[in-house]
């Protein structure tokens, strides 16, 4: 099933104009007019080649029903990883999700990348066994991945092809397993802006699940998430389950049919806008209907990876839970302290609840 999609942050897209200076060495307002790294991905700035992070706990989480899986809370501390290293070109080169006592990676993975013309081969492994995970990438004319595959030594794991039909008008996808069974098929259909307006998830040729998205014909906006004016999803009968109408990225009403069942329990819906350099909604319906609203505050910064505040709103509009980041930063404005805190809802009192110590290291003459 497709889970909420969000506009910006971790999914930022790579994109292919290689002319353009990497992300990472541009002012923060020249985004998104440069070319993507993984690097830049992590809203790093400058030539980092190391990245290490170590967590201090400093007190317990505030809210009611931490660590209880009924009525747990919907808002997590960013992870911000743990170990890293970057080439010279921004991609990742080695990865650890362990620290030793004394700081020191284990469980090390390297990553190297080649390019073959169109083709692109990402291996990966540990330092016993560095050719053990092997991802083929093949784009198109258009640039875009027509084609991946997954091994595992020799095994084949996975098969993902996408066939895109007329000027970018469709995108049909279908993922097998190593075995050739089909395990996914979906289809995405956009309109001559090239703004997606239908979504549907099958199982074999059975249709699971149907989304469509209808936009604003306005001079006003100057993005899609700007002219989104409703998102609607309909069951296997064709039948509306729910919809949500938007306003210049707010919602203005939002429905759920009466009595709706498994797919209202199991299928998580909403809308991810973005609102460059201010802050980042999310809409997301409950099982029961009601509307919850993610807002992340990151005021000068493009896309919601380094937030300064979170907050969870219900449908009224009425905080349920707030997590405030503060940040010490190095010269080429990158954290190297983040303390986040979590609120009190009982007290009105934020509580330092974490803090995190990233080193970064940097290459010299890039």
């Amino acid at each position: 099933m497709r889970v909420l999609t969000m506009a910006v942050g971790l999914l930022w897209a790579m994109n292919a104009r290689s002319s353009q200076l990497p992300c990472e060495f541009v002012a923060d307002h020249q985004i998104p007019n440069c070319r993507f790294t993984v690097r830049s991905n992590y809203a790093l700035h400058g030539p980092v080649h190391t990245y290490r992070v170590i967590k201090q706990d400093l007190s317990a989480d505030p809210r009611p029903n931490h660590g209880k899986p009924t009525n747990a809370p919907k808002l997590f501390i960013q992870e911000p990883g743990v170990w890293l290293t970057f080439s010279r070109d921004g991609e990742i080169s080695q990865t650890s999700n362990v620290l030793s006592p004394e700081g020191t990676p284990q469980q090390t993975t390297r990553e190297r990348r080649i390019v073959e013309g169109s083709k692109t081969i990402l291996i990966s492994g540990t330092s016993d066994d560095p050719d053990s995970f092997r991802r083929e990438e093949i784009r198109g004319p258009d640039g875009e991945v027509s084609e991946e595959l997954a091994y595992e030594h020799d095994k084949l794991l996975s098969h993902h092809v996408a066939h895109r039909e007329g000027e970018g008008t469709s995108v049909e996808d279908f993922v097998y397993d190593g075995d050739g069974r089909l395990s996914s098929h979906s289809i995405e259909r956009l309109d001559n802006h090239g703004r997606p307006v239908e979504w549907m998830a099958f199982n074999g040729n059975q249709l699971l699940l149907h989304q469509r998205d209808a936009y604003a014909e306005t001079q006003d906006c100057d993005d899609d998430d700007c002219a989104l004016i409703s998102r609607s999803w309909y069951d296997a009968k064709g039948s509306m389950f729910r919809e949500i109408t938007l306003q210049d990225r707010v919602a203005t009403s939002w429905w759920q049919r009466p009595g709706c069942s498994a797919i209202c329990v199991n299928q998580t819906d909403g809308v991810g806008l973005n609102r460059p350099f201010d802050r980042t909604v999310s809409y997301y319906f409950e099982p029961d209907g009601e509307l919850l609203t993610t807002v992340e505050h990151h005021p000068g910064r493009y896309g919601n990876i380094d937030n300064d505040a979170v907050e969870l709103l219900d449908s009224q509009g009425r905080l349920l839970e707030k997590i405030e980041y503060k940040y010490v930063r190095d010269s080429h404005g990158n954290w190297i302290e983040r303390t986040a805190l979590i609120l009190d809802i009982a007290t009105g009192k934020l509580v330092d609840v974490r803090m995190d110590k990233r080193t970064l290291t940097y290459y010299e003459n890039q």
